[in-house]
């Protein structure tokens, strides 16, 4: 009975286990899963947001860091933002890139990693205006991607993915594993 209850018990841990991923799909260079912080505002990764990937740019001094209203907002529409950790709060960071047309936004830490790669980032004065979802990736991730995109396009998903392996709870199944 013992070894019974404890495969419930891990079985209930694995399927509450969280399906939330930051991926890089191509260049195959650096593609796969990356290590992130979801912000404390913004929309929940709860779909799925798949696009090319494109800096802010504010045309300030530090124009990727999204301090002031985007300038290039016919290449942010409908693409995931990325920005650059700097000197603003980061729900303002957010919902410049937001309000550019972003899908998404990804920050990108500003320093090597020191202990942790990246924080749990907060809304500031204007967080709770931001509805897409924001996620924070370490500084060497972003350099990785930063390199990339001098190459060509870099393309991610953010978001609650399902591997076609993956198991779930279903209404008319306990179980039910995709694909076996």
């Amino acid at each position: 009975m013992r070894i019974f209850t404890t495969l419930i018990c891990m079985l209930t841990l694995a399927l509450s286990a969280s399906a939330q991923f930051v991926i890089v799909n191509s260049p195959a260079g650096i593609a796969g899963s990356k290590d992130f912080s979801a912000a404390s505002f913004g929309r929940a990764l709860d779909s799925i947001w798949t696009s090319d990937v494109v800096f802010i740019n504010d045309a300030s001094a530090n124009p990727t860091q999204g301090c002031e209203a985007a300038t290039n907002g016919s290449e942010l529409a409908g693409k995931i933002v990325l920005v650059d950790r700097g000197t603003c709060e980061f729900g303002l960071k957010c919902l410049n890139a937001e309000q550019g047309g972003a899908i998404a936004v990804i920050v990108l830490n500003s320093a090597p990693n020191a202990g942790t790669g990246t924080i749990v980032m907060g809304p500031g004065a204007v967080g709770a205006q931001v509805t897409v979802p924001c996620v924070m990736l370490s500084y060497e991730d972003g350099q990785a991607i930063r390199a990339e995109m001098a190459n060509g396009p870099v393309n991610m998903t953010i978001g609650n993915v399902q591997f076609p392996n993956d198991m779930r709870l279903s209404n008319d199944r306990i179980v039910n594993m995709f694909n076996g």
